[in-house]
Formats: structure tokens, C-alpha cells, sequence
């Protein structure tokens, strides 16, 4: 008995009495055997519990009393925060989506599945190194849960991983063209376009990369779409910030709302224990989210990170490389854009990254308040975490994929 070996050595005192030492033995495996027994007759209440598993994407520390940026809005993040066990120092395995998310839904490090590639990567389920891996939810499945999904959990989309299944994610708004569009919204041969508001040259990164401002309505023959990159459109109406129609960040947000009131409102002898996942896309690009939350990041105040650096990069192996990144190349784009005044385009660019933060945290604030107005509130882990970081112009550098803190 291993806690008996520990518990006398640290009664060295009266090691050397045997009868003390019987007596008290005696003692503690009655008192092991009570618990036991107690145990069985009752178990505990956490011993199949819920899961609510939430997510954003591209999400570094800009998070209140993680101190990425000092003025980040994330009263539901931090709240969540206060009640739970934060792990502030964990790191992606791999700092780019895909990857990422294959190695920690299947429990296998990039390295040893050789997932590691970008966009050429097959799903996961049909790549050598993973498909006979199962992953998370499929062992949810498998141990008799419900699981439901909606979003970006895993990248890609598989209906079959999940019971219940929301809204697929994509990643708009997009803007368009809708005098060159003659079969609507849903016409896949008009190009999606950045944001009117982002200058040459960085709009030539395109409608995800490329694209950042308010969510307002457009003029000039434009309009609104959301959909996968190329195909799966919707039209997204916007006449007012209040009067417009919902992002998929807010409908999966307002699905996992409606399960949660759904399973709360049936008979506790109907309950299974459930799995919900919930995906949201922001503050991934485009960063485009309602003005109420730019307004909360007035440019004249807005401060720029301490880790923003002068010089940062000058020692690091970027600048043995022959020809620059992408992120290099949208860094300087960025700063190009805005006459080369480098303060200002930064704070153009965290400033839409902070709102788009903010939007994200309003959502996970409705679905927590959802949970706890149900009778599984005491009964379910909630787990929120995030694919990887992002920089924001730390050592020269936009968006992900580097080996830095912060990605």
C-alpha cells in the first residue's frame, strides 16, 4: 500500500511501536472501507458529466488577465476564467488550423501523423497517418453521449462524427460584387472581395486574409456573403447594425443555445449525458464584426502590445531566408497601406482583431448563461481553448504558422 509506505514515513516519530502502529493501520483501512462502501452505494455526481467544449480560432492572449493586450474586452472569457482552472502557459502543437485541430482531437502530435502541411492536406479521416485514429467525439459517441456540433471544430466537415449536427462553419462575410453576380449570392464565379475600407496594397491578400472593418451596409452595387472559400453561399442581408441577418459565428451560437433549453426541458429519466461543441470562427480573418465593437476600441486610445519590439526580428532566422513568408510579406503590405506610418496600420489592424474578440466573447457569454439556467449547470465540464495564437506584427510578422509565443 503505497499511501500506508508514505503516511509512516511521515510518522517516523513512532515508527519504532509496533502496537501503535497496528492500531492505527487498523484504523485507516476501516475508515478506507467505509469510503468505500459509501462510493458504491452512491456514486458521484460527475461521474458521467456533460461537456461543453467552445472554441475560437486564431485567438492569442488578447484576453483579460492573460495581459496579451491591456485593453482587451473578454468579460465572459475572464468569468469563466475566475471559476475554472486556467492553463496559461499551454501550447498548440502545431501553430496552424488544421493540423492543429487533427492532432488534438485525435490525441497524436503533427510529427507522428505527418499532418503537418496546409491547405493540399486531405481530410484527416482519409490521410494514412490518421485514419485509423479515433478522435475525440467519435470516443464521446462510442461511451454512449449525445453529441452535437456546430461550427469549426474539426477543419473540414464530416456530418457522421456527430448525432446532432448545427451549422456548418464557413468563413464570412465576405463582400461581392452583385452587378457581376446574375445568379445571386450563390454565384461561384464572382470572386469574393476584401472589405471597401482596406487599402491597396493590402487587400491583394484577399477576402480572408486581406479583409478587415465594420459589418455595415455597402454601396455601390456591393453586397454581403457567407459560405465556405469558394462555394456554399449565402446572401447576408445588412440594412442597419440591428436589422441585418446573423452571422454563422451567431447561428451556431444560437443553435447550441436552442439544444441546451431543448435537453433542459425534457424528463431528467430521458437524460444522456451530452457533448456539445461549439465552434466559433472569429477572430479568424475576415475580421469583420458589427461597428459596436470597434467602438469599444477607439483608435485615438487604443495602445499597442509591449511586445511589440523595434528591431525584434533582427536576430532570428527570418532573415536568413531567401525570400520572405506570407506573414512577412502581409506585414510590410500593411504598413505600405497606410503611407508607411506603422502605429497606424497596426492599430487599424489589432483594433479589428480586438472586435472581432469581443463579438466572439458576447457569444460564448449568451451560451454560458444558457447552461446555467439549465438543470446542468453543476453537472457539466466546460472547456474553452483556442487552435493556436496569432501575431500582430510582432518581429515583423502578421498572422500564424511560426514557432514563436505568440502563435
Amino acid at each position: 500500500d503505497n499511501n500506508d509506505a508514505t503516511d509512516t514515513g511521515t510518522n517516523s516519530a513512532v515508527r519504532g511501536d509496533s502496537s501503535y502502529e497496528a492500531e492505527w493501520k487498523q484504523k485507516k483501512w476501516n475508515n478506507n472501507k467505509w469510503k468505500l462502501k459509501e462510493a458504491a452505494a452512491e456514486p458521484p455526481a460527475l461521474e458521467r458529466p456533460n461537456v461543453l467544449f467552445l472554441m475560437c480560432d486564431d485567438l492569442n492572449d488578447y484576453i483579460e488577465t492573460m495581459g496579451g493586450h491591456p485593453q482587451a474586452i473578454t468579460p465572459n472569457i475572464r468569468r469563466l476564467m475566475e471559476t475554472s482552472v486556467s492553463f496559461t502557459q499551454a501550447h498548440s502543437n502545431i501553430p496552424l488550423c488544421k493540423p492543429s485541430r487533427s492532432s488534438f482531437l485525435s490525441g497524436l502530435y503533427p510529427h507522428t501523423s505527418k499532418y503537418v502541411k496546409t491547405d493540399d492536406l486531405p481530410r484527416p479521416e482519409e490521410f494514412e497517418g490518421l485514419e485509423h485514429q479515433r478522435t475525440m467525439v467519435e470516443h464521446f459517441n462510442e461511451n454512449g453521449y449525445l453529441t452535437m456540433g456546430t461550427g469549426k471544430i474539426y477543419h473540414g466537415y464530416k456530418q457522421s462524427y456527430w448525432q446532432r449536427v448545427g451549422h456548418k462553419s464557413d468563413y464570412g462575410p465576405f463582400v461581392y460584387n452583385r452587378t457581376e453576380a446574375p445568379d445571386g449570392p450563390n454565384d461561384e464565379n464572382v470572386e469574393n472581395l476584401a472589405h471597401p475600407i482596406v487599402p491597396r496594397p493590402f487587400r491583394h491578400h484577399g477576402p480572408v486574409r486581406g479583409s478587415f472593418g465594420p459589418l455595415e451596409k455597402l454601396e455601390d452595387g456591393l453586397g454581403w456573403r457567407s459560405g465556405d472559400l469558394h462555394q456554399g453561399f449565402r446572401e447576408l442581408k445588412v440594412h442597419t447594425e440591428t436589422n441585418r441577418d446573423m452571422t454563422t459565428d451567431e447561428q451556431s451560437a444560437s443553435w447550441a443555445i436552442e439544444q441546451l433549453q431543448d435537453l433542459d426541458s425534457q424528463s431528467e429519466e430521458d437524460d444522456q449525458p451530452f457533448f456539445l461543441g461549439v465552434g466559433l470562427v472569429r477572430p479568424h480573418g475576415p475580421m469583420i464584426v458589427s461597428q459596436k465593437y470597434f467602438d469599444m476600441y477607439p483608435l485615438d486610445t487604443l495602445q499597442l502590445p509591449h511586445s511589440l519590439l523595434d528591431n525584434d526580428v533582427n536576430d532570428t532566422m527570418r532573415q536568413t531566408l531567401s525570400r520572405p513568408g506570407v506573414g512577412q510579406l502581409m506585414y510590410h503590405d500593411l504598413i505600405n497601406s497606410f503611407n508607411g506610418y506603422k502605429k497606424a496600420a497596426l492599430r487599424r489592424y489589432i483594433q479589428a482583431y480586438l472586435a472581432s474578440i469581443t463579438a466572439a466573447d458576447e457569444l460564448l457569454g449568451q451560451i454560458l448563461d444558457a447552461l446555467d439556467q439549465t438543470r446542468f449547470k453543476e453537472n457539466t465540464i466546460v472547456v474553452f481553448t483556442s487552435d493556436h495564437g496569432y501575431h500582430l506584427g510582432q518581429k515583423d510578422y502578421l498572422a500564424k504558422n511560426l514557432l514563436w509565443q505568440t502563435t
